[in-house]
Formats: C-alpha cells, structure tokens, sequence
C-alpha cells in the first residue's frame, strides 16, 4: 500500500520513515485478528500494544496482576512491561515531515534527560502550597456509613489504599468525620478508588480562587509551531493538607478501618482552586502568550525552535522547584500538534478532538428526559464550533419545558440526527489576530440569534468562533428589525473581548442599526440598545439574506432541461404522496349553495345542529367565501329550529346608568304602607323621586304626601300635586304599580 511519505514518530522526535503498509493477521491466546500495520526498514526497540490491538481483540488489562484478558481467550496472558529508561520510545504516526531536524531531536532528549529523572520515580510534594478545609465550628461531623460492595471489589479497594498508606499519601485515623469510599470502572475495566465527599463539600467554605477560561487560553495561542504538553503524576497528590484539615478527609474502608489523608484528594470542594493557585505560582502571567496552565494540564507553544527549547528549559526547573513530578509518559514534546482540553492544536488553531466527539456522534436517540439532557450538555460543549446550534437544538429545547409531555417526533430526530452530523464536521477555528479586522455577522430567526467573529487574513476568510441562543418567549413578540438589533447587540456583547477598543464592522442581512441610530426620540429598550451601541467603535455594512452567515460551497451541478409532461408527472405524484392535498375542498357555485346548506342542516342525518356544528360538517366538504354569514343566516331563519328549540337569549346584564337630560326628566314614584291609622284617617305614604343632575342618579329630589289608602286615583291626585304642578313635566315615569 503506498505511504506517502509517513514516519513514526517517538516522543523525543526521533523517527523511522514508513516503507509500506500490510494486513498482518496476530495471534494471541488462540485468538486471530486481522491488523493493519506500518512496515518500517529497522526498528531497535519493543513494539507497544496500542488502542488499535485493544480495540480489535477487544482486550482487558489487569494492571495489578499484571495480565491481559481478551475476549474469546480461555485464560489470561501475562504482560511484560518496558522500562521508561533513554532506550524506550512512545512512538505515534505522523502523516508528513517533522518541525524539527535530528540535531535539534538530540537537544530535546538531552534536556528532557538533564531536567527530568528517569526509571520510576516517586510521587512529589510541594512546599509552595497546602490545601486547607474550612468548615463552621458550629457544623456537626459529616459521618456516613460505607457502601457495600463485592468481595471482588472490596479486594481491590483493600489493595489500592495499601499502595497509598505505604506512599505515605494517607495515615490511619480516628476523626469524627466519615465519607464513603466509592470505585469507579475505567475504561479499560480496571477500578479507581474514589471517596465520596458530597456532604463534606456541602458545608465546607470555598475559596474563591478564579480557574482560567478554557477559550481564553487556546484564543492565546497566538504562535504554536512548536508545542509541548506537561502531565503531572497524581497532581493532586503532590499538594500536601494543611495541619487540621486532614480529619476532614477521613474515609471508611470497610474490613480495614479509617483513614485520613496527608496529600489532597481527587473531589474535595477547593481542591481546583488550590491547585490553580500553585500552577500560577509556576507558569505566572509574566510567561504568557507562551505558557499556560488550566489546573494540571501544562501547555508550552512557540514560533520558532530556539524560542521553545529556552521556555521548555525555564517550565521544566519551575516546576522542579516547586518539588512537582511530572508524568513523562503522558507529556508530548516539541509537536506540531497535540491534544489539549479537549480539542486538537496546531499552528492553524484548533478542533474537536476526534475520540472526544465519538461518544456524542455515537448516541442513540434519547428516550427519557435524562438521556436527553445528557446529550444537550455534552453537545452544547461543541457549540462554539457549530454555526446556529440553538436555532437547530430548538426543537429538542421544548421537550425540557415544564408541563410538557416527552414525544419524540421527526422534527426532534432531524434536529438530533443534524446536530451529530455538524459536531462530527465541526471546522477548524483560528486565533484572532490583532492586527487585523474582526467582522461581526449576525442573524436571526423566529426561534434563536446566530452570530459569527471572522477575521480575513491573507485573503482568506477566517472563522474564529460561532455564537447562537434561543429567544425567550417575550422576544419572539418582537418585530423582525427588533430581532435583528438585538441579534447585533447580543453579539458585539458575546464577542467583546475581542472586538472592544478596535474598530470592526458588523454585517447583518437586515437594515435594523440603521433604523435604530435614525430612531428619534428612542425610549424603554431602544433606548437601552443605542446607549449601549454607542461605546463601540464599528461600521454597518448591508449583506443580503443569502449570503449572511453563509459558510458552505456550493457543489457543481448540470443544468438540467426537462419536458413538460415530465414535470406534470412530477407534480402529479408529488400531489398523491402529500397528505395535504387530499384535504383540498370543492368550491361551491351559488346556485348550489342552498341545497348544501338544506344537506348540511335539515337532512335527518344533520339533525338542526346550530349554527357552529353546521359551518364544521359544511366546511369538512365546500367552501365559498360568504359560507359561515350563510350558514348563520341559514340556521336563524329555520322554521323547525324557531318552532322547537328554546329561544337562546344573552342573560339580563346589570342595570346601567341613565341618561338625565333635565331635572325632574325621570321620576320614580312608590307607596309604602298600610300603617296604623293617624288621627286623621291616612294610613299609605305616597314618595316621588325625582333626578336633579345629569348623568348622576344620587343627585334626587324627594316628595313625600300621605293618604287614607292606595288606590289609582289617590295616586293620580298626588302625582299632580307634587310633580306637575311644582316641576317639569317628566319625561320617564317609573313605578311599582301603574300610576
């Protein structure tokens, strides 16, 4: 098979180049497999099994026994392990020829051998720093009882806490405090010791010791030809605890009793911070843009090769200093590319590491809420790479809303199925470049903002970040020019730290800032927007829809001519496969309508349905554009449904205000009585009321006439007397009995 001009490569840039490549069947314990293997002229050192053997065979390791298990094998193969001394390699493949040349190969060995110590080397401890715990004298001892486990497992955490007792790394103890142990499965089937520290963290108090931002630092890679990784061994264990702090550690191991520790462990609540504050101590801000530290993982990138083999030197006898060890085994020197945080770096920039995005690319579709939530954490890690992720992770985004009932339809599995599509293509980001341009391109839809920094460099257009979120549901009442500003706004503020203090231009396909700056008078939120537009130096420049936020070339295509019976044909059967178009209604004439109104209402199969039950059965098969006023004025003006049905009627409302268009226009007359006699024989009050004011019925007049009894004639005589004779004549009488 041709090569290519392939090498391998060992850690210390030493290479063999590759003549050829073969299928080689490999036995081993009885089991054969088919592997690939580079073909090379010599090779002096031992050939290591790589994740390629483990993955075919489908092997285990048992480190502690020192044994390899692989599947469909009736017993165990011992393993022989290779020193890590000057004549052992870590070798990898790389495609193309090296950075360095075979001197500067040697200079790297020598220094890494100069600096660092070889063969097995113990864990370090630091005297630049402790950790320390602090928790409120008033708190009660956190003590938990162990969790059960297995003979099996309980053999192996019996194992593991004999190895740190005996490095020193923990002591016996007889706190009052008490975590559990838990064992954790690796990858390759082997079991961490893990303590589980939730309640103790709880109620310990955490320093407030920032970490860096992950973006932050790979964005600072500025010159990354050359680039070395640093792994520390057990980095947390190299960190000593503080005088009083090791009781708060205790942890019990069932069969063995409690223990303590004198190093930090892995999960207590500020051991991050305290180790970020010891690195900063190491690879201070005087070594950037060259060096960084995100907690233990070390990162030294270069332009040329003399500049890196000093700042390599100058890390290596800091971190010698502070009495740290570092894992040589797992540090990469003097690479063109290497894996740091997730991501792959070279000069270029960065991307998704590969082994990383594989268990996201590799899910099955979510079937409970949980598994969902699952997959959008992971996947949203990748958005700064994805181009719309919240537009497209809409759908999915719904099914979390509270009260809302977990159906996985199409458009979810769409939005799924694209989602891992894009993460496995996810393109190359660059590193902003001060001296140039940064562009701002934003859009926005019904459902979510998109934006993206770009940068051209060389007459090439350069992505150095995609940025996108969801609207909230005030937001999507907005206008489209609304949107469109806040799209603007959003992403300036998202891309600040990059844009603030330079003149940039902001391209968007919609003419929303230049409506906002001619806005006059602008109040509540437009107010707010162009406030806060104003501190930023930038240019508009128009870009139609099309082209906005576009990434993607075009494939070459053949114009193609068809006929007109074969686009006919096309939409013939496009029209029998679409559901919607068996739904398509008969346009009624209007010398028909009223025989499908009698079918619709009066047949004994429509049985005199109102008004609205009769519009649904007629709308199920017809259509005009007059049809529901017909069909009302249809049902109101049958002779069965006035004869038979009860008269539906609005209920009697309250009673309302009058208009009073003079005084004494409405009178309002009663009786009360019969009462006891009087000496004079009358035993009935006759009142009259009468309105004074317009449109104000507590304004009122009353007269008040008492007679022997309450017949009409009585009342007629005093209704004269008391109304028409001393006021005017009203217009509105209104009485109990008639007057």
């Amino acid at each position: 098979m041709p090569t290519f001009g392939a090498q391998a490569k060992a850690y210390d840039g030493r290479t063999e180049s590759i003549i050829g490549r073969a299928e080689l069947p490999v036995q081993v314990a009885g089991v054969t497999h088919i592997l690939n293997v580079a073909l090379v002229n010599s090779m002096d050192d031992e050939c290591l099994l790589g994740a390629d053997f483990y993955r075919t065979f489908n092997a285990i390791v048992h480190p502690r026994e020192n044994l390899l298990q692989i599947e469909g094998a009736s017993e165990r193969v011992a393993l022989e392990a290779v020193t890590s001394g000057k004549s052992s390699n870590i070798c990898s493949l790389q495609i193309g020829l090296s950075e360095v040349t075979e001197l500067q190969r040697e200079e790297i060995r020598q220094l890494v051998d100069r600096i660092l110590p070889t063969g097995e080397v113990p864990v370090g401890c630091t005297s630049w720093a402790e950790h320390r715990i602090i928790v409120d004298e008033s708190q009660r001892p956190v003590k938990q009882r162990y969790y059960p486990v297995s003979k099996k497992l309980e053999e192996d955490m019996h194992s593991q806490v004999r190895e740190l007792l005996a490095a020193g790394h923990i002591r016996r103890s007889s706190s009052e405090w008490s975590s559990p142990v838990v064992m954790v499965r690796k990858a390759n089937g082997s079991y961490r010791l893990c303590i589980d520290y939730r309640k103790l963290n709880a109620v310990t108090k955490v320093s407030a010791y920032p970490i860096p931002n992950m973006d932050i630092i790979l964005r600072k890679l500025q010159s990354a030809k050359f680039i070395t990784t640093l792994d520390l061994s057990a980095a947390f264990h190299q960190v000593p605890m503080s005088a009083g702090s090791e009781k708060y550690t205790a942890f019990t191991v069932p069969g063995l009793g409690l223990f303590e520790w004198t190093r930090m462990p892995y999960g207590v609540a500020g051991g991050p911070a305290t180790f970020q504050e010891l690195a900063d101590k190491i690879i201070g801000p005087e070594m950037e843009p060259v060096a960084f530290a995100y907690i233990d993982d070390i990162i030294i990138a270069t332009a040329t090769y003399a500049e890196h083999l000093k700042w390599l030197e100058h890390v290596l006898k800091r971190i010698n200093q502070a009495g740290l060890t570092i894992n040589r085994d797992k540090s990469f020197f003097c690479r063109s590319e290497v894996k740091y945080l997730g991501v792959i770096v070279d000069k270029n920039g960065f991307r998704p590491d590969p082994d990383k995005i594989a268990p996201v690319t590799e899910m099955t579709a979510p079937k409970t809420l949980k598994q969902l939530r699952r997959f959008l954490g992971m996947a949203s890690w990748y958005r700064k790479f994805l181009e719309n992720f919240a537009t497209i992770a809409d759908p999915l985004n719904k099914l979390l809303k509270k009260n809302t009932k977990y159906i996985w339809g199409e458009e979810q599995q769409a939005a799924f199925e694209r989602i891992k599509a894009l993460i496995a293509s996810a393109p190359m980001l660059s590193r902003p470049s001060f001296e140039h341009e940064f562009v701002v391109q934003t859009d926005a839809s019904d459902s979510g903002l998109g934006a993206v920094l770009t940068q051209t460099i060389d007459g090439e257009e350069k992505v150095l970040c995609f940025a996108s979120r969801t609207l909230n549901k005030a937001e999507r009442n907005y206008s489209v020019t609304e949107r469109e500003c806040l799209a603007v706004l959003w992403a300036i503020q998202k891309f600040r730290p990059y844009v603030e203090g330079y003149r940039f231009r902001v391209i968007t396909d919609h003419s929303s800032l230049r409506w906002l700056h001619n806005l006059r008078n602008p109040t509540g939120k437009l107010s707010r927007w162009s406030l806060e537009l104003q501190q930023f130096d930038y240019i508009v420049e128009h870009r139609k829809a099309p082209t906005t936020l576009c990434r993607m070339h075009c494939l070459a295509y053949t114009r193609m001519k068809a006929t007109k019976a074969q686009v006919a044909s096309i939409i013939i059967n496009e029209k029998a496969e679409d559901s919607w178009y068996n739904k398509l209604l008969a346009k009624c004439r209007e010398k028909k309508r009223q025989q499908v109104l009698f079918e619709c209402h009066e047949e004994p199969t429509s049985g005199h349905l109102g008004r609205h039950k009769t519009y649904e059965r007629l709308a199920m098969r017809y259509y005009w554009p007059s049809a529901h006023r017909d069909v009302t004025k249809y049902v109101r003006e049958c002779q069965i449904c006035q004869q038979c049905k009860v008269q539906q009627l609005a209920p009697a409302g309250l009673m309302g205000r009058r208009a009073i268009t003079r005084p004494w226009s409405v009178v309002a007359g009663d009786t009360m009585g019969p009462f006891p006699r009087s000496a004079q024989g009358k035993r009935v009050h006759h009142h009259l009321h009468g309105s004074l004011y317009k449109m104000d019925r507590s304004g009122t007049c009353t007269q008040s006439q008492r007679a022997h009894d309450s017949q009409t004639s009585a009342r007629k005589s005093i209704f004269c007397d008391l109304a028409l004779r001393r006021y005017f004549t009203p217009i509105t009488a209104q009485s109990i009995k008639i007057i």
